[in-house]
């Protein structure tokens, strides 16, 4: 018998991929500095922890290789997309935000009949 464990990065990738927040992890929010949120950005997170990873020893578990390539590399997304994604969020989508899979996905899950960002779901994050 295996056990899988899922760490809350894993949880956290995942559902930004698709627009969510993971139910069972606290949200991110850089200007509230209460307990209900963690006073940072996703992006500072993912920093932090790609870091991390880079810094502990190469024999140890979750350790990332010198070889492996940067979080946006693995994500297969491009550096000059990600920055306008991120200086325009706002700009970039409506209520939903992700790869074009996902928006679309949650648009049948929730009955939505348009998905604004579409376009620049397909432009900035790729197919």
């Amino acid at each position: 018998m295996s056990i899988l464990f899922v760490t809350s990065i894993q949880m956290r990738i995942r559902a930004a991929l698709h627009g969510k927040q993971p139910e069972p992890l606290k949200p991110f929010d850089a200007n509230n500095l209460g307990l209900h949120a963690l006073p940072c950005h996703l992006n500072d997170y993912l920093e932090l922890v790609e870091f991390t990873g880079r810094a502990i020893r190469g024999d140890k578990t979750g350790a990332i290789p010198i070889t492996c390539g940067t979080l946006l590399q693995r994500l297969d997304i491009d550096l000059d997309s990600w920055m306008e994604l991120t200086e325009g969020f706002e700009y970039q989508f409506c209520y939903l935000a992700g790869r074009l899979h996902s928006l679309q996905h949650c648009r049948q899950t929730d009955g939505m009949h348009r998905i604004r960002g579409s376009g620049n779901a397909k432009r900035l994050l790729g197919a």
